[in-house]
């Protein structure tokens, strides 16, 4: 059942997970050197070898450094000792989940929520892991309980609810999720940009092209919102209006472009322009043909 982890290199995998202390006391603190930390925890392991929270807390630190297989043993070890210390299910859980193993991930994720079904942090962890698992249903309903969970949330955390309701076919309810979204954090550009790219796969043009307005008020990035004005109206056949926006946004970019030097963001959307620009004449000239 498990992989075989030997030789597996330091990874990024400090990024994709969690450790278990400061989930258990709900703080960061600054710590000493990592070697430092784990002399010490082995000191503590030496005088206390059957306390499995001390294991628990140097696989946590081996998971940071990469050493996933010293992680996975010490995991086990803290489960030898105690089967009813759970802790030591949710740092694999984790683990696994980093390493891209989300079933493994969520044998031991729901483990762990079997004892402590509100933890936010699990919640989060196991719907991300559902999510790989493509069971797009049960993962929304543990994305929606993780943010109710959250003492504080991030605006991405209702992208990802949102992506999951797509996916199961809850298209409404992924625009009241970005709506809701919006209304903590305000007028973020990602939140409304998704629910307007869900609205016009949907159909819904007119309420599409309403928010890119309202989006275009309050972002400078004018010949960006053109640009993609001119794709939801392409996208709804509206020809003559798709090619209005995109000449309208390519001279908005030329103004941008007025007397400074090209950058990788704004060269990389003069691209997109001109590709627009180049579809729309090709459709033109191929019914001017058969016409």
């Amino acid at each position: 059942m498990r992989k075989d982890l030997r030789g597996v290199p330091l990874s990024n995998l400090a990024a994709s997970t969690l450790v278990c202390l400061s989930i258990m006391t709900g703080t960061t603190q600054a710590h000493p050197p990592w070697d430092d930390q784990l002399d010490v925890l082995a000191e503590q392991i030496r005088e206390e070898p059957l306390n499995p929270s001390l294991y628990v807390r140097r696989a946590d630190l081996k998971k940071e450094l990469g050493d996933l297989k010293g992680a996975l043993s010490d995991y086990d070890r803290a489960t030898e000792i105690d089967p009813a210390f759970v802790l030591a299910d949710l740092g694999r859980g984790l683990l696994y989940l980093g390493d891209e193993d989300p079933e493994l991930a969520q044998f031991y994720l729901d483990r762990f929520l079997e004892q402590h079904p509100d933890h936010a942090k699990a919640l989060l962890a196991s719907a991300r892991s559902l999510r790989q698992l493509q069971d797009f249903a049960t993962a929304a309903d543990r994305y929606e309980r993780a943010i109710d969970g959250f003492k504080m949330v991030k605006p991405g955390f209702f992208v990802e609810l949102a992506e999951v309701q797509v996916a199961a076919g809850e298209h409404i309810a992924a625009v009241e999720t970005l709506d809701e979204g919006l209304r903590r954090f305000g007028a973020l550009t990602s939140l409304q940009i998704r629910a307007i790219d869900i609205l016009a796969d949907r159909g819904e043009t007119q309420e599409a092209l309403h928010r890119l307005e309202k989006l275009s008020k309050t972002s400078p990035q004018t010949a960006k919102w053109l640009l993609r004005k001119g794709e939801v109206l392409e996208s709804a056949g509206r020809w003559a209006e798709a090619e209005a926006a995109y000449s309208d946004s390519k001279v908005e970019l030329d103004k941008q472009l007025t007397g400074n030097r090209k950058s990788r963001s704004l060269m990389a959307l003069e691209e997109q322009i001109g590709r627009a620009q180049r579809r729309l004449e090709s459709r033109s000239s191929s019914q001017g043909e058969s016409s």
